[in-house]
């Protein structure tokens, strides 16, 4: 079921995590060392979003799952 009432606070949340993440990687004038470890985290946080994303891909186009790869990405008991 989709929850209209969270959609207009989407485009706020993905500012907010585009901010932060312009934060972490630190401005133009920061050393070169501040930089590059600002990228690192940077790079992982989005490899880490972009696998999760293609770890619940089959769900999200309503793909035919068997019961243990379903369980698999059910990781509480309250999104059944």
């Amino acid at each position: 079921m989709f929850y209209f009432y969270a959609l207009p606070a989407l485009p706020f949340l993905v500012l907010a995590v585009t901010f932060s993440l312009g934060l972490v990687l630190g401005s133009e004038s920061a050393n070169r060392d501040r930089r590059l470890v600002g990228a690192v985290i940077v790079g992982g946080y989005v490899m880490l979003v972009a696998a999760a994303f293609g770890f619940f891909w089959p769900i999200y186009t309503s793909e035919i799952l068997t019961f243990g790869q379903w369980r698999a990405r059910i990781w509480l008991n309250s999104w059944i």
